[in-house]
């Protein structure tokens, strides 16, 4: 049986970071490890936290804020598991995902990452709508150069991918859609199938704000890609969008 590492980047959700929690341990799979690391919360997590950490037994470090994808380096560098899941500290798990990945992967050493479908929820855990995927099965680096269509929450990756391909840049806003691109664009496989595995929170914002934080995110992931083609028309796609939306919320 192989050990999965499930990683919690935690902030500031002391709403839902015990649902979080909860639904993990409601996996039948046995063999896993939950890492938390709370990345300078100004809420009471930490404290909830460290509560469920006595409970249940999982390995939990606070620090100070320094970013998701430095808090994601730091779960890499703890976990022992083969296969790694991340989710954050707001959303939960669906299904009996862990069995079914480990099972994917298992019987496909071809696979680097496999990945599904979400559920949309809101800040009460109400269900919104079902989000399948838009492609299933071996997906392209010029399917994923037009648009991120891997659904982060629900992925399941092999730890040797970071041996591979390299840990997430500390530098840069998003964390998946790097990785998803760097490992396509060196081979690596990513499998999407068509089953629930998450539940993802959307929850209403500062638009204006969470705009401008996506185009620029995105704009430094896909410029390390430039000239090619399909990758600046996405560009000039995510900038056209951009000024549009920051028109409409000014």
């Amino acid at each position: 049986m192989k050990k999965v590492s499930i990683i919690i980047p935690s902030y500031n959700h002391s709403l839902y970071i015990e649902e979080t929690i909860r639904s993990i341990y409601s996996q039948s799979y046995l063999d896993k490890e939950i890492i938390v690391i709370d990345d300078g919360s100004k809420d009471n997590s930490p404290e909830i936290i460290e509560k469920l950490a006595l409970h249940y037994g999982f390995r939990y470090v606070l620090k100070k804020n320094e970013g998701v994808c430095k808090t994601l380096n730091l779960g890499l560098d703890m976990a022992t598991g083969d296969y790694i899941v991340f989710i954050a500290s707001d959303d939960t798990f669906e299904g009996n995902r862990l069995q079914e990945q480990v099972e994917i992967l298992d019987s496909r050493p071809d696979v680097d990452v496999v990945a599904g479908g979400v559920n949309l929820i809101d800040n009460k855990s109400e269900f919104l709508f079902t989000k399948r995927p838009l492609k299933k099965g071996l997906i392209t680096f010029d399917d994923i150069a037009r648009k991120n269509i891997i659904n982060a929450p629900t992925c399941m990756i092999r730890k040797s991918v970071y041996q591979r391909f390299g840990k997430y840049r500390e530098d840069y806003l998003y964390e998946d859609y790097y990785l998803w691109l760097k490992v396509l664009k060196n081979g690596g496989k990513i499998l999407v199938v068509d089953n629930i595995w998450a539940n993802y929170r959307y929850m209403s914002g500062n638009m204006s704000n969470r705009v401008e934080f996506y185009y620029k995110g995105i704009k430094q992931i896909l410029s390390d890609y430039l000239p090619h083609p399909q990758i600046q028309k996405t560009l000039n796609r995510a900038r056209l969008v951009y000024c549009v939306k920051s028109v409409l919320f000014e």
